[in-house]
């Protein structure tokens, strides 16, 4: 068996049936890129990485960082009243999310693409 056959089963038997992961609840794209950027950005702060630098790296993950807490502090959740309707049945509250940009929002999204796009410069040593 191959270290990438073992690598789905570790993560399925270790981090979330025992309850390292199940707390993140990972289910929109930009909580992924706020917890990989996390992360990745503690693992440079620690660790030697092969093929690029650690300030490299920094650059990178800083930038998927503030990517995703934009996009997460886009997005809101709106309520809407649905009264009662002979075609529609009883009465309820939908949900659904929509994006709702604010100055904040555009200040990390802005932020995370500069330090995404200096990672591509110094990797490319433009700069």
């Amino acid at each position: 068996m191959c270290l990438n056959s073992l690598i789905p089963l570790i993560i399925q038997n270790f981090l979330m049936d025992k309850g390292i992961l199940i707390g993140l609840k990972l289910d929109r794209w930009y909580k992924v890129f706020v917890y990989a950027g996390l992360f990745l950005f503690i693992l440079s702060l620690f660790l030697p990485i092969k093929g690029i630098t650690n300030g490299e790296l920094q650059l990178l993950s800083g930038g998927v960082f503030f990517i995703g807490t934009g996009e997460w502090i886009s997005w809101k959740v709106a309520n809407h009243f649905k009264p009662p309707n002979i075609y529609t049945g009883p009465a309820g509250i939908l949900s659904y999310p929509i994006r709702q940009h604010t100055f904040l929002g555009w200040f990390f999204i802005i932020l995370g693409l500069l330090l995404a796009i200096l990672f591509v410069l110094k990797l490319l040593k433009v700069i």
